[in-house]
């Protein structure tokens, strides 16, 4: 900003205002504030001056930072017979503006259902609630419905979405299974969000439903 022929006056100021919209990152998984430093200087090209060391100074502020997950979750078949592979695929994005920290999605999934191909995952891991390793072959009961999975480093934040996911395949029973299966997935982090994972209108949860026919 440049200010031309400012006259010496020890009583009056003069103001510049600016207006910016600023966002942080955590400061770590656990603490999700962060400070900020606007620091502003003043020079004169053509005056001297007899004391230079007050033409500076700094404002701290300190933000707390904000993000917004969402989950969505695909279904290589809507409609299918009992018995046959259904390849699942979950997302979880970050929408910004802050990076997310400590992200998981938690699956709940069907009963009466089997592990044909265990779940794939970049930096990351899946475990189920009771740490049952998941092979092929497994039956998913109420035991070992709920499976979470945990990304090792923080979503980045910014003005471009990042979106990570996990794939995995499942398949029904052969014989008492349902007309339908269907299975939700909510994903959580420690980093505030703009609209809370509870709330009415939240969009970290996803689910997916696929009928079953005779084989």
């Amino acid at each position: 900003c440049t200010m031309n022929n400012v006259p010496v006056d020890n009583n009056n100021e003069y103001t510049i205002t600016i207006k910016a919209r600023q966002f942080v990152d955590s400061t770590s998984a656990g603490d999700a504030s962060n400070k900020i430093t606007n620091k502003a200087s003043v020079t004169s090209p053509d005056t001297a001056e007899f004391d230079v060391n007050n033409n500076s100074d700094t404002a701290d502020v300190t933000l707390i930072a904000l993000t917004n997950m969402t989950a969505q979750k695909q279904a290589s078949l809507s409609n299918t017979r009992a018995g046959q592979k259904i390849d699942y695929t979950l997302n979880a994005t970050n929408k910004g503006p802050s990076k997310a920290e400590n992200v998981r999605i938690i699956d709940t999934l069907p009963l009466k259902m089997v592990w044909v191909t265990p779940p794939t995952i970049t930096g990351g891991n899946c475990a189920l609630a009771d740490n049952t390793p998941i092979t092929a072959g497994l039956e998913v009961t109420a035991a070992n419905q709920v499976m979470t999975c945990t990304w090792n480093d923080p979503f980045d934040g910014g003005i471009s979405d990042t979106t990570k996911g996990v794939t995995y395949s499942l398949r029904s029973v052969n014989v008492n299974y349902p007309a339908s299966v269907k299975n939700d997935a909510i994903v959580h982090t420690n980093t505030p969000e703009t609209i809370a994972w509870n709330a009415p209108n939240t969009d970290n949860t996803t689910d997916k439903t696929v009928s079953l026919d005779a084989p």
